[in-house]
């Protein structure tokens, strides 16, 4: 029996923003190209982006054809629709 079918979730959504500003936003790509100020990057989903590396520590090191797991920012994550 379902007590509550469309329960009141914006606490749960509240900590899950809170987390994410905290950590960023998962995202798993492909470097396609790198400069020395940014990396143009695609998504597993196929969204391909320049990503500044002074955002994203974990593009220090990567070469063009690397797959790598990223924290991007929330504001870069929104920016690109990648939510």
């Amino acid at each position: 029996e379902v007590i509550d079918p469309t329960p009141d979730t914006s606490h749960w959504d509240e900590m899950e923003k809170e987390e994410l500003q905290s950590t960023g936003f998962p995202v798993v790509a492909t470097i396609k190209k790198k400069t020395a100020r940014a990396a143009l990057v695609v998504t597993t989903q196929g969204k391909e982006m320049w990503i500044p590396q002074s955002q994203v520590s974990e593009l220090s090191g990567v070469r063009k054809g690397q797959t790598v797991s990223l924290y991007l920012p929330i504001w870069l994550a929104e920016k690109n629709k990648l939510f």
